[in-house]
Protein backbone atom coordinates (compact mmCIF):
# COMPACT_ATOMS: atom_id res chain seq x y z
CA UNK A 1 0.00 0.00 0.00
CA UNK A 2 1.52 3.28 -1.00
CA UNK A 3 1.69 6.12 1.37
CA UNK A 4 0.54 9.22 0.16
CA UNK A 5 0.25 11.72 2.87
CA UNK A 6 3.72 11.40 4.95
CA UNK A 7 5.60 13.64 2.89
CA UNK A 8 2.91 16.79 3.50
CA UNK A 9 1.94 15.91 6.66
CA UNK A 10 2.15 19.05 7.96
CA UNK A 11 0.40 21.22 5.76
CA UNK A 12 -2.85 18.42 5.21
CA UNK A 13 -3.32 18.49 8.82
CA UNK A 14 -3.41 22.58 8.50
CA UNK A 15 -5.63 22.65 5.22
CA UNK A 16 -8.16 19.23 6.16
CA UNK A 17 -11.58 20.51 7.17
CA UNK A 18 -13.57 19.22 10.59
CA UNK A 19 -16.38 16.87 10.78
CA UNK A 20 -19.15 18.38 11.62
CA UNK A 21 -20.34 17.39 15.53
CA UNK A 22 -23.73 16.16 13.80
CA UNK A 23 -21.80 13.43 12.24
CA UNK A 24 -20.87 12.43 15.43
CA UNK A 25 -23.69 12.40 17.65
CA UNK A 26 -25.59 10.16 14.46
CA UNK A 27 -22.44 7.76 15.07
CA UNK A 28 -22.91 7.61 18.70
CA UNK A 29 -27.07 6.55 18.64
CA UNK A 30 -24.84 3.17 16.99
CA UNK A 31 -22.89 2.40 19.29
CA UNK A 32 -23.72 -0.37 21.92
CA UNK A 33 -20.63 0.14 24.40
CA UNK A 34 -18.36 3.61 25.12
CA UNK A 35 -15.41 1.41 26.31
CA UNK A 36 -13.23 1.65 23.18
CA UNK A 37 -13.78 2.88 19.84
CA UNK A 38 -11.10 2.41 16.85
CA UNK A 39 -10.16 5.55 14.21
CA UNK A 40 -8.76 3.53 11.37
CA UNK A 41 -7.11 5.99 8.81
CA UNK A 42 -7.30 8.58 11.47
CA UNK A 43 -4.72 10.91 9.43
CA UNK A 44 -3.70 13.66 12.06
CA UNK A 45 -6.28 13.10 14.15
CA UNK A 46 -9.32 15.43 13.14
CA UNK A 47 -12.60 12.68 13.75
CA UNK A 48 -9.90 11.12 16.83
CA UNK A 49 -10.70 14.59 18.52
CA UNK A 50 -14.26 14.30 18.23
CA UNK A 51 -14.07 10.84 19.48
CA UNK A 52 -12.13 10.69 22.47
CA UNK A 53 -14.72 12.92 24.46
CA UNK A 54 -16.96 9.92 24.23
CA UNK A 55 -14.92 7.02 24.90
CA UNK A 56 -13.16 5.57 27.63
CA UNK A 57 -10.11 4.54 25.03
CA UNK A 58 -9.55 5.16 21.12
CA UNK A 59 -7.33 3.59 19.34
CA UNK A 60 -5.99 5.79 16.02
CA UNK A 61 -4.47 4.24 13.45
CA UNK A 62 -2.91 5.29 10.19
CA UNK A 63 -0.50 4.03 7.06
CA UNK A 64 1.60 7.18 7.66
CA UNK A 65 3.38 7.52 11.38
CA UNK A 66 3.94 11.06 10.00
CA UNK A 67 0.34 12.40 10.05
CA UNK A 68 -0.10 10.17 13.25
CA UNK A 69 2.61 12.42 14.63
CA UNK A 70 1.10 15.51 13.83
CA UNK A 71 -2.09 14.59 15.50
CA UNK A 72 -2.92 16.48 18.82
CA UNK A 73 -2.14 14.50 22.00
CA UNK A 74 -5.11 12.73 23.68
CA UNK A 75 -5.40 11.11 26.78
CA UNK A 76 -7.28 8.60 25.91
CA UNK A 77 -5.97 8.21 22.41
Amino acid sequence: MKDLFSEQSELYQQARPTYPQLLVEALLKHVCGFEQAWDCGAGSGQFTQLLAPHFHKVIATDISQNQLDHAPPMANV
